[in-house]
């Protein structure tokens, strides 16, 4: 289960965000949490607020580690924050809990398709 993630220069992204999934005091309403993770989720705002932005990071370790079918070519566009130095890369890092064993993996690319470095904690 995702527990967090962490992305900063991807798309409208700049600065660091971080999106953490360990929840709060949910009482009024226990069926949205499994343990201490928010199983479910909604995510609302604006538009332009960075929505779209939040599920492309999300899923871009589905692109990057498996083969299943890529992204439409048309979410690669300015996949690095426009605002970000040519050299700053777009850095992930998700953390995992599988059964109660936390596995924490990072990755950064300068390109969509061009991994930079990653690591992998358990």
């Amino acid at each position: 289960m995702l527990k967090r993630l962490e992305v900063e220069n991807f798309k409208g992204f700049r600065e660091k965000l971080v999106f953490d999934l360990l929840h709060g005091d949910y009482r009024f309403n226990p069926d949205v949490v499994s343990g201490t993770f928010v199983k479910n989720a909604l995510v609302y705002g604006k538009n332009g607020s960075g929505k779209t932005c939040l599920g492309l990071a999300m899923f871009d370790i589905i692109s990057h580690l498996t083969d299943v079918e890529q992204m439409d070519p048309k979410y690669l566009y300015a996949y690095r924050n426009l605002d970000a130095e040519k050299s700053d890369l777009v850095k992930f890092r998700y953390v995992f809990d599988f059964d109660g064993v936390e596995v924490d993996y990072s990755y950064g690319k300068d390109a969509a398709k061009n991994l930079a470095y990653e690591k992998l904690l358990l």
